[in-house]
């Protein structure tokens, strides 16, 4: 268990979140674009969950050693790559059926609803990826 390496990982992506949603609210504000502004919401609050689980493990970190180890320990690692590889051929897969269908069947729609498609497949694979990892780990 490295606690170190963890926490110096958390901080990278703390930093980063904060950086990011600081660059798409200004962008946002300046540009009166709200999509922008909505769109910074999700690194900050990610940015908030790395904030809270530097705290937790500061604070409780024995507590938090599942979790450091789930992060840290190499073996763990490997199955969390393998099952996000898997998770990314079939996303992969997915898409381009589905933007090769949806462009044979309503050509002229295909760049208004486009997003939507793609958040729908980034939500399948999050979803696909626990399965998937569940599934690696027994």
């Amino acid at each position: 268990m490295d606690y170190n390496r963890f926490r110096s990982s958390k901080r990278v992506s703390l930093v980063g979140n904060a950086t990011a949603a600081a660059i798409l609210l200004v962008l946002g504000m300046l540009l009166e674009v709200k999509g922008l502004v909505g769109l910074s919401l999700v690194p900050a609050f990610r940015g908030l969950i790395d904030a809270v689980i530097l705290f937790m493990v500061y604070r409780q970190p024995k507590r938090m050693l599942p979790l450091v180890i789930s992060e840290t320990d190499p073996r763990i690692q490997s199955v969390k790559r393998e099952a996000d590889s898997l998770t990314l051929r079939f996303i992969r897969w997915a898409l381009l059926l589905l933007a090769l269908g949806y462009t044979l069947v309503l050509p002229e729609e295909i760049f208004s609803v486009l997003w939507w498609i793609i958040t729908l497949l980034a939500i399948c694979s999050y979803l696909l990826q626990a399965v998937l990892l569940k599934r690696l780990m027994h």
